[in-house]
C-alpha cells in the first residue's frame, strides 16, 4: 500500500474514532434529558395515567391532526376532497389525503402529531403482536426474506417502534430547513472534493479515500443531528450489543 495511503487509512480510522466517541459521550445525559421533557409533558396531564385518559389523548390529537391537514388544504383540494368522502371515491380520498401529507411534510406543521397518533397505535401492542403485523406487512416483499435471516432487524423495527422518542426526534431533522440545506452542502462539498481527491490520485488507494470521506460524512451528520439521532443510535445499541 502507498505510503500516502496508509496515512489515509490512519486519519480515516481516527475520524471514526473521534466521531463515535463524540456521538457515545454522555448520551445517556441526553436521552436522560429527552426522556424528563417528554414524561414532563405527560405529567401535565394527569388523565394519561389510565386508559380512558389515553383515549381522550388519542381523539384529542387526532382532532389537531384534523385541524393540521384542513389549514393546510386549498380550497380545491377541500372541495374536492368533500366530493370524494359525498361519493364513496376511497381512491381520490386515498390519493388526496397523500396529496396533504405531503404538503404538510414539507412544511413540518402537524407532522410530530401525525407521528406521535402513528406511535401510539404500535406501542399500545405486545412486543409479539407488533413482530407479527410487522412479519405480516412484509410478507411477499423483498424484505421479508432479510427478516428470517437476520431476526435482529426484526427486533430492531419493534424496538424503534415502541420507543417514545427515537422516531419523533428523527422526524425533526427535515423540520429545521436550515441546518439541512447546510448538512447537504457540506455534503456536496465533500463528493466534489472526493472526486477530485480521486481524480489527482489517478484511482490510487481508493479504499482508505472512500473510508476517509465516509468518515467525514458520519462525523458531519453526528455533528449536525446529533440530538435526534441519539435515542435511535442508542434502539440500535440495545438491540445489536
Amino acid at each position: 500500500m502507498p505510503k500516502l495511503s496508509k496515512y489515509a487509512l490512519l486519519g480515516s480510522l481516527i475520524v471514526l474514532l473521534v466521531t463515535s466517541f463524540t456521538f457515545a459521550q454522555n448520551d445517556d445525559q441526553e436521552l436522560e434529558e429527552l426522556s424528563r421533557r417528554h414524561k414532563g409533558s405527560h405529567q401535565q396531564n394527569p388523565a394519561i395515567s389510565n386508559l380512558e385518559g389515553q383515549l381522550d389523548q388519542s381523539e384529542q390529537d387526532a382532532q389537531e391532526v384534523l385541524k393540521e391537514m384542513q389549514a393546510a388544504m386549498s380550497p380545491e383540494d377541500k372541495a374536492e376532497l368533500e366530493k370524494a368522502i359525498a361519493s364513496g371515491d376511497q381512491e381520490k380520498i386515498s390519493a388526496l389525503s397523500q396529496k396533504i401529507s405531503m404538503k404538510m411534510a414539507k412544511s413540518g406543521k402537524g407532522m410530530d402529531k401525525m407521528i406521535g397518533l402513528a406511535l401510539k397505535g404500535f406501542q399500545r401492542q405486545s412486543p409479539d403482536e407488533l413482530r407479527k403485523e410487522l412479519m405480516g406487512r412484509a410478507a411477499g416483499s423483498f424484505i421479508e426474506p432479510l427478516l428470517l435471516k437476520f431476526p435482529k432487524l426484526l427486533d430492531f423495527g419493534v424496538n424503534i417502534l415502541r420507543d417514545p422518542l427515537a422516531l419523533p426526534q428523527l422526524f425533526k431533522i427535515p423540520q429545521d430547513r436550515k441546518r439541512l440545506l447546510i448538512f447537504i452542502g457540506i455534503n456536496i462539498a465533500l463528493i466534489i472534493l472526493a472526486k477530485i481527491v480521486k481524480k489527482i490520485r489517478d484511482g490510487k488507494g481508493a479504499l482508505s479515500r472512500w473510508l476517509v470521506f465516509i468518515s467525514l460524512r458520519i462525523g458531519v451528520l453526528i455533528f449536525f443531528f446529533k440530538a435526534e439521532l441519539t435515542p435511535a443510535y442508542l434502539v440500535f445499541k440495545r438491540t445489536f450489543f
